[in-house]
């Protein structure tokens, strides 16, 4: 299996989508799967022959609420 890394917040090219998309061929694979988070930085490509979906992630915080909020607010100044 072909790997590659990326960045986060990478925004990926068209070019880069078209080989991942032949090397998921390639491997055998019946569909590309990511995150939504990623998808939104993915161009749009009209090929039908292996569909790229992608998984809404949510999350509930059942205990230690405060505390995460603390957290983001000294990660994100809010």
């Amino acid at each position: 299996m072909l790997k590659r890394h990326y960045a986060d917040h990478h925004r990926y090219r068209q070019q880069e989508m078209i080989d991942c998309i032949n090397d998921a061929k390639a491997a055998g694979a019946e569909l590309i799967l990511t995150t939504e988070k990623d998808a939104v930085r993915m161009p749009r490509i009209d090929r039908l022959d292996i569909p790229v979906l992608f998984l809404r992630i949510e999350i509930d915080i059942i205990s230690g609420q405060e505390n995460f909020d603390q957290c983001i607010s000294r990660i994100c100044f809010i």
